[in-house]
């Protein structure tokens, strides 16, 4: 099994790390742990799970919950594909699930975009481990660096993304089976065994790789006012 990516990683600095002084903020993501799915995989604790959510958002956005780019709104630059993804929005617009009829409403109330995050991290765990994009005896910081990238390709499932060409034929023809028909995950897996994978804004894999590493070697670690 190749780790292609994760070597290059190494050479590909992190921006927008976040100072440890984030987990004594207000409204800080309410979440739980990740359910074991192997005696030789890890499971990230619930703490290390908010670790990973602020060192996102701090990322994407400076934490900022009313953020918008495009199509992407909120702290952690959630697509609209995600958005309809979850229910919270369809062709005609935004659905009510959780409160959210409206826009503004969604950039105000940050425990609606934790919970898509949080829902979006406990379902491409499973994914990943799957596909053997997240494996047997790899640590606590190359999970999350692999949840991390995960996200990171958030919008590789978008049909209208796929009919224009921008997956590439290298991912399209590795959906084969069930346990990797995601592409956000396939584009993992291919950069965790070859490198030089990058999202729509031309950041490459190993941006998010390493901020995901950072929230359990950094901010996680040895803090003890969980």
């Amino acid at each position: 099994m190749s780790n292609v990516g994760i070597e290059q990683s190494v050479s590909v600095s992190l921006t927008n790390p976040a100072p440890r002084s984030i987990l004594s903020g207000n409204n800080l993501p309410r979440v739980s742990s990740l359910s074991k799915a192997s005696d030789r995989i890890p499971v990230l604790s619930a703490f290390e799970v908010k670790c990973l959510l602020l060192q996102i958002s701090y990322m994407e956005t400076g934490s900022n919950v009313a953020a918008i780019d495009g199509d992407r709104l909120g702290q952690y630059a959630t697509s609209e594909y995600l958005l309809k993804k979850y229910g919270y929005k369809d062709d005609l617009g935004w659905t009510g699930l959780d409160g959210v009829d409206e826009q503004s409403i969604f950039l105000d109330t940050p425990s609606v975009q934790d919970k898509i995050l949080e829902t979006y991290i406990v379902e491409n765990y499973t994914k990943l481990i799957q596909a053997d994009a997240i494996r047997a005896n790899d640590t606590k910081a190359v999970v999350a660096g692999m949840l991390a990238v995960a996200y990171q390709f958030q919008d590789a499932e978008n049909p209208s993304l796929i009919q224009t060409g921008t997956i590439s034929n290298e991912v399209l023809s590795l959906i084969q089976n069930e346990a990797n028909s995601n592409y956000n995950v396939v584009k993992a897996k291919i950069w965790r065994d070859n490198g030089n994978q990058q999202d729509s804004k031309n950041r490459p894999a190993g941006l998010f790789f390493n901020a995901g590493k950072y929230a359990i070697q950094n901010l996680a670690a040895n803090y003890t006012n969980t």
